[in-house]
């Protein structure tokens, strides 16, 4: 499906699936290099059952985790909640 936005409206297009609640505040997590992410809050705008588009917190060209995101998530718990995430 395609999200239709504003001409002032600008953002990165993310599945749904991507974004993670933490503390009710919505988060992906990036991939900086091999094996190591970090978390980002992101601001959501309109979007489809499938899809969402990220106001804020994703740039173009970041590499975002889709598929796993919530295994990414809960291992960056086992860490005690630290930014980064190391296997």
């Amino acid at each position: 499906g395609e999200i239709t936005v504003g001409a002032a409206t600008s953002g990165v297009v993310l599945e749904r699936e991507a974004i993670q609640q933490e503390d009710g505040v919505p988060v992906v997590y990036i991939q900086v290099e091999g094996e190591l992410f970090i978390r980002r809050p992101v601001v959501l705008g309109p979007g489809t059952e499938t899809h969402v588009l990220i106001a804020s917190g994703v740039e173009h060209g970041d590499y975002v985790v889709t598929r796993g995101a919530y295994s990414t998530y809960l291992a960056s718990l086992t860490i005690g909640g630290g930014a980064a995430h190391h296997h």
